[in-house]
């Protein structure tokens, strides 16, 4: 005896199949709510939009360089945090990173720098409001990774608060 399976219209016709599949994703999108009607390409005109064009010339409003004062503090923090987290009876430097606070990683004097400089630039209602801020001077070629990663997550719980992702690291 020989089985035979029913053949649906969209089996038989692939025309019929796409035009099922558009009428779904038609009442998906219908039923999703106003993001189903924004247009794709369509211009956004506001003030908080930029272009590159926007900050051509203006560097210095976004760019804050390192003194060396900066970056000893940066290696001072790196270093005693990276020991406190491998200690014997520590969490482990992957655990550490991922609750790093600003009072976990003292900065004395650029840690109110960093601050001031996410309270006008990155954070909303801050008298720049871009987004971002670009900081130079950081040796980058003298450091490990880890210790990169380190100074990197340590200015960053001075900026603001660090996401983890559900992998567990900080990004």
């Amino acid at each position: 005896m020989v089985a035979t399976i029913p053949r649906t219209a969209s089996a038989v016709c692939p025309a019929s199949a796409k035009a099922a599949t558009a009428q779904r994703s038609a009442g998906r999108v219908a039923a999703s709510g106003p993001q189903g009607s924004v247009q794709p390409f369509t211009p956004i005109a506001d003030s908080r939009v930029w272009t590159p064009a926007t900050w051509a010339g203006r560097q210095q409003e976004f760019i804050y360089t390192l003194t060396a004062d900066d970056v000893a503090q940066l290696e001072a923090a790196t270093a005693a945090f990276t020991a406190a987290a491998n200690a014997p009876g520590g969490p482990g430097l992957s655990a550490a990173l991922v609750g790093l606070t600003a009072a976990a990683f003292p900065l004395p004097r650029l840690g109110p720098k960093l601050a001031a400089l996410a309270d006008a630039q990155l954070r909303p209602g801050g008298a720049g409001g871009r987004g971002f801020q670009l900081l130079r001077g950081l040796p980058m070629g003298e450091w490990s990774e880890v210790a990169a990663l380190v100074a990197y997550l340590g200015v960053a719980a001075h900026m603001g608060v660090h996401a983890v992702r559900g992998d567990g690291l900080p990004h």
